[in-house]
């Protein structure tokens, strides 16, 4: 199932970032030179801001999860069962760039876990768990 919430969010990321940036990061490669790095630099800054916004803040908000996880029935959780804190998931975001990194290991760990977490719940003190 976390699969399938992380094949749903990489759709819905990469249409937001679509959606957000392609217009103006097109308006502005018709600006010679500054148009063309500052457009440069949003089609850099600008994803990596929607995913820490999507990887941070829905955690942490009401919804407790990532759409592809509410979609699905999941919530992201501490290990005390309650919303998980700011620091848990910027630090969960940044974990799960070392679990993609590491020849995504980290995050087929989930397979082998017992309690299906995967590196980076591990060490951020998370759980995904269904409602």
């Amino acid at each position: 199932m976390r699969i399938l919430a992380w094949l749903l969010d990489f759709i819905i990321i990469n249409v937001l970032t679509l959606i957000a940036i392609t217009p103006v990061v097109t308006v502005l490669f018709l600006i010679p030179v500054l148009g063309w790095i500052v457009g440069f630099l949003m089609t850099i800054v600008g994803p990596i801001i929607i995913i820490f916004f999507y990887n941070v803040y829905l955690p942490i908000s009401k919804y407790r999860g990532t759409p592809g996880q509410l979609i699905l029935g999941m919530q992201m959780e501490g290990a005390d069962g309650e919303r998980i804190r700011i620091g848990q998931a910027i630090g969960r975001c940044f974990a799960s760039i070392v679990s993609f990194i590491v020849f995504v290991l980290g995050f087929f760990w989930a397979f082998l876990d017992e309690r299906c977490q995967t590196w980076h719940d591990k060490w951020s003190g998370t759980f995904v768990t269904m409602k």
